[in-house]
């Protein structure tokens, strides 16, 4: 899945033009990628616009858009990838207590209640939708594994489990994946993608561990672009026939003359990037020792509820 056109334009400084989409677009059709997360339809008349634009412009890429789980920025997302072959609304809401606290302002029973309805609304126009538990991996994890149950029966068909403010590392993140693994309702009939944060620097090395425990599709952009420290770079994620190949990160999954051409690939469409988007990639926000431990530690299969926010 590649979101550089989303939430990579989230990174500041970084902005393409109208045509720039477009032609990034039809180069990451060439080069084999699944889903093209074009943008945030609500978010503005020009992002409407664009992402309506690559809806068009694309044939075989599955084009989505993100939206809220609220009707109005559903109704724009679908109306802006009403025209693609394979049309996708990705919802979101947030499951961590901090954020349902201070931010949505709404209980466990209200987040779940929203969930039902909104995704349920967006399967009134397509059949493909993600949803993403914002902030997931700092959420309880027995309540977020509700939360995915829920999506799941009101008709999505990707969940989506991200690390929001970059806070994990791999042996989380696998371990997170497995629980959900086990414990979702109808998990069987669905694919988990990973959506994973360059805060700690580990945007890279999590996404690869979500692997092995059965995701399949993960969220990356074009030189590792996105908000704060950024996201992971471009990868080949899908399923452990693809092993964990990642351009420009070493590749550990492919070896040789594979290793040489996926690299050329990536460097091609790297190339072809604007220069707003040359600028040097950013350090993590945190080192590791820089952590908080959170108190008494998290008990054996539950949430770092204790963690503190971004």
């Amino acid at each position: 899945v590649d979101t550089t056109r989303s939430s990579g334009e989230w990174s500041p400084g970084c902005r393409m033009t109208l045509p720039e989409k477009i032609e990034r677009a039809g180069q990451l059709e060439k080069r084999g990628v699944d889903v093209i997360e074009a943008g945030f339809a609500i978010a503005s008349p020009m992002d409407h616009k664009s992402v309506q634009a690559i809806s068009a412009a694309v044939t075989n890429c599955t084009v989505a858009s993100l939206a809220r789980c609220a009707k109005g920025d559903i109704d724009a997302a679908w109306d802006a990838v009403k025209e693609a072959n394979h049309p996708r609304i990705h919802v979101f809401l947030a499951t961590s207590d901090i954020h349902m606290e201070y931010k949505l302002k709404m209980t466990r029973e209200q987040v779940i209640d929203r969930i039902r309805e909104m995704v349920a609304y967006a399967k009134s126009y397509c059949d493909d939708i993600e949803f993403s538990a914002e902030d997931a991996s700092r959420s309880d994890w027995s309540f977020l594994a509700q939360c995915y149950s829920t999506a799941v029966a009101a008709g999505a068909t990707t969940l989506n489990v991200p690390d929001t403010v970059g806070y994990s590392t791999p042996q989380e993140m696998y371990d997170l994946i497995t629980y959900l693994r086990q414990n979702i309702e109808g998990v069987e009939h669905v694919d988990i993608s990973v959506h994973c944060h360059n805060d700690l620097g580990m945007a890279v090395a999590n996404s690869p561990d979500c692997v092995r425990p059965g995701a399949t599709p993960g969220a990356c952009t074009v030189h590792g672009l996105g908000e704060r420290a950024g996201q992971g770079r471009r990868c080949g994620l899908r399923g452990r026939q693809r092993g964990a190949a990642c351009g420009g990160e070493g590749g550990r999954g492919l070896r040789g003359g594979a290793a040489r051409s996926a690299g050329g690939r990536v460097l091609g469409l790297s190339q072809g990037l604007p220069a707003a988007l040359g600028q040097p990639r950013r350090l993590a926000a945190v080192g590791p020792e820089q952590r908080p431990a959170p108190a008494g530690g998290p008990p054996a299969g539950q949430a770092h509820a204790g963690r503190v926010g971004d």
